[in-house]
């Protein structure tokens, strides 16, 4: 059985990225040292206990591999290690895992891992993949899980001892069907070492010695909503093959040369960023001074409704109208386009206060911008107001298209106060109607009765269903 467990581990440690050959002692202390050779690590049988559903608590042995670095940076991130894993259980196991339903074991593995440094110890958990077995009938069977102990940061210089603790098996519902509960979950199977057992798998140094200078001068080179790009510069003492841009823990890009953008970024959010390189060995330097920066706020897209009342001071009429507005608005410079619709409308009033007048208002807005800020929103907008039709005591009295404000009237509405995007508000102006012309012989009159300053117009927004 020793030699067929032998064989299992060195199948998974072969499983696991190459390692090169064992370094008999931690590097000499230079300025800028090579990165520090591996060697696989294998334990000698450790005596666990594992509870197992049904049948309880059983002995199972466990072998340990790892390729423990002998030496790590200090203060600075470690690069992670292959662990593997090979768990022996006995025939009571077995035959359990038979009557369960059991033809083939899969699912996963937590390995606990105690590293006690100069600092005090931590608990280091492992993620591990068991590699799919079959199960015979009888006699006992080995299971190995393989994963990668995570990159860790160590403080403190001196000697770090590394053992095996506690392991967790999750072992898929098909492959103990009759041991998986209602929910189908997965079947948990908790592992400790016995009281006594030899678990160190070895000690690696944490000395300043095994570092490498981190990139510099890393810059913030521009940013869009979504986006941050970001420049430095190299460091010296190894060749460099790439560089990780990181966010906090996480590695969100990778590449080659001393730019990079990183995409998928919320608008109007602040972010932080750091830089390592890496050489052609798979070893980091430490990580760069974090550089902050936020991204631009975007832009959004609204629509409203129109209620509008404008008063005339020639005629001492109120006319009220209708409309749409679709603005599009950039956050970060509060500048937005405005596609204005206005609908035309009807007014009716007396000329020389005793001649009953209808006369049909359209409108043409031309260019409209708006710009948000804490004050509120202002709209700046020039439209031209047409006449198309008039009838004086009922009878139609032709102007024709051509009737019309002689150039467009400036309009620029405030909010009063802030305004609401989601909800919208209400804009007012005082503007002034030029002169009226293209309306024939009625120009004259049509002009005195509309042109002027001091009217005023109060603009509602509101979105569209509310």
């Amino acid at each position: 059985m020793g030699r067929r467990l032998s064989t299992l581990l060195a199948a998974a440690l072969l499983a696991l990225p190459a390692l090169p050959a064992a370094a008999t002692e931690p590097p000499a202390s230079t300025e800028q040292a090579a990165p520090v050779a591996r060697a696989p690590i294998p334990t000698a049988p450790i005596p666990y206990t594992c509870d197992f559903p049904v049948i309880g608590a059983q002995p199972v042995r466990v072998v340990v591999g790892a390729d423990l670095p002998v030496a790590v940076p200090l203060g600075a991130p470690s690069d992670g290690f292959a662990v593997a894993a090979a768990l022996t259980v006995p025939d009571e196991v077995t035959r359990a895992l038979v009557l369960a339903g059991t033809g083939r074991l899969a699912g996963s593995a937590r390995v606990d891992t105690a590293v006690t440094g100069p600092e005090g110890p931590r608990t280091v958990h492992v993620a591990a993949a068991i590699t799919e077995v079959a199960v015979p009938a009888d006699g006992e069977l080995t299971v190995v899980a393989t994963g990668t102990f995570p990159e860790q940061v160590l403080p403190v210089p001196g000697l770090a001892e590394v053992a095996i603790a506690a392991i967790t098996l999750s072992l898929a519902p098909d492959s103990a069907p009759g041991w998986a509960g209602v929910d189908a979950g997965p079947v948990e199977v908790a592992c400790a070492p016995d009281a006594g057992a030899t678990t160190a798998l070895g000690t690696t140094e944490v000395s300043a010695a095994v570092d490498w200078a981190a990139p510099t001068d890393v810059t913030v080179t521009g940013t869009t909503a979504d986006s941050v790009t970001l420049s430095w510069a190299p460091p010296t003492g190894r060749p460099v093959t790439g560089f990780d841009v990181r966010r906090g823990d996480e590695v969100v890009t990778a590449v080659t040369g001393t730019t990079a953008t990183v995409d998928g970024l919320a608008p109007g959010t602040e972010y932080t960023f750091a830089i390592q390189a890496r050489d052609d060995t798979g070893g980091r330097s430490r990580t760069s001074d974090p550089v902050t920066a936020r991204t631009r706020r975007g832009t959004v897209n609204r629509s409203y409704d129109i209620a509008a009342v404008t008063h005339n001071v020639a005629s001492d009429v109120s006319l009220r109208f209708t409309g749409e507005a679709h603005a599009e608005i950039d956050l970060a410079t509060g500048i937005s386009t405005v596609d204005l619709s206005l609908h035309p409308t009807t007014v009716r009033v007396r000329l020389y206060g005793v001649l009953p007048v209808t006369a049909t208002v359209a409108f043409e807005p031309g260019a409209t911008t708006g710009t948000l800020s804490e004050e509120g929103l202002s709209v700046a907008t020039r439209i031209t107001i047409r006449l198309p039709g008039i009838s004086v005591f009922g009878y139609p009295v032709s102007t024709g298209p051509a009737c019309r404000t002689s150039v467009p009237a400036d309009i620029t509405l405030h909010s009063d106060g802030t305004f609401d995007l989601a909800d919208g508000g209400t804009l007012s102006s005082t503007y002034t109607i030029p002169p009226l012309a293209g309306c024939g012989g009625m120009t004259a009159m049509i002009s005195s009765m509309a042109a002027g300053t001091g009217n005023t117009l109060d603009l509602t927004l509101t979105t569209p269903g509310s």
